[in-house]
């Protein structure tokens, strides 16, 4: 989560970011939205907005990370099942 926010913030790409974490019995999700500032796509290569390291991250704790572009903007939804998040915290 950390990540995402900072690659955000770091670089004032959005106007806007909309942020949900929820913890459920089948594990951690993560639903981070934003909007360009600038208004140009999203394609996740751009500078600042780091989407192979936040997936290195996601999946070095048995999780997965996607990101949907659309005009102007991206959604990042980031899993951990549950089984991993146990086994992390002890």
């Amino acid at each position: 989560m950390r990540m995402v926010l900072s690659a955000v913030e770091r670089r004032e790409l959005a106007r806007t970011v909309s942020l949900a974490v929820t913890v459920a019995p089948s594990g951690l999700r993560l639903t981070a939205s934003f909007d360009r500032a600038d208004d140009k796509d999203v394609d996740g290569t751009d500078e600042g907005f780091d989407v192979p390291s936040m997936r290195a991250a996601f999946a070095e704790a048995g999780g997965t990370l996607n990101v949907t572009t659309c005009a102007g903007g991206a959604t990042v939804n980031g899993t951990i099942p549950a089984t991993n998040l146990r086994r992390r915290a002890r």
